[in-house]
């Protein structure tokens, strides 16, 4: 199993990430043969393109065109699951677009560049949040905070706060 750099921890040898290469693509295509409407057709198919295009399709417009997936998992119990993948898909001779999925619900987002964009603006936000709260577990380790032994009751909760009475206007409490 991969180790982080710099911590040491296992990490999932299925992220793959390099940072200082951009997706090498091409606006080149060659020629495939699809199958559309029980009739087969040549169509120019991206050079960075993944998809064999051996399905049946309806319309040219179901041919779908897809990039290398890039998969994000996060430790989960004893292993890891995938949280987050993404590709550069294109439907026919539509427009390209960043497919997002999280898996579990069957749904996909298809993003163009400025939604791309705000969503990686939200995930970096997201990313600092858990930066903080991992500075937050080492300053309390560091401060030799200890786990309860096993069998300690937890501590009780705070009493619920009680919710201020709202003055109208013109009246007083």
């Amino acid at each position: 199993m991969a180790s982080s750099q710099s911590s040491g921890a296992p990490v999932c040898a299925a992220i793959s990430v390099d940072t200082g290469a951009p997706i090498p693509f091409s606006l080149a295509a060659r020629p495939v043969v699809v199958t559309v409407a029980g009739v087969e057709v040549e169509i120019p198919c991206p050079e960075w393109c993944m998809e064999p295009h051996t399905g049946r399709y309806a319309a040219l417009s179901d041919v779908l065109h897809r990039g290398r997936m890039e998969a994000l998992a996060a430790p989960e119990g004893d292993g890891f699951c995938e949280i987050l993948a993404s590709e550069v898909c294109q439907w026919g001779d539509g427009e390209p677009f960043l497919m997002l999925d999280a898996p579990g619900d069957g749904a996909t987002a298809e993003l163009g560049p400025d939604a791309g964009r705000a969503f990686l603006d939200q995930a970096r936000a997201h990313l600092d949040q858990i930066e903080r709260q991992l500075q937050t577990v080492a300053a309390l380790r560091a401060a030799g905070l200890q786990p309860r032994p096993s069998g300690q009751p937890a501590p009780p909760a705070p009493a619920p706060k009680m919710p201020l009475p709202r003055r109208e206007p013109g009246k007083s409490l």
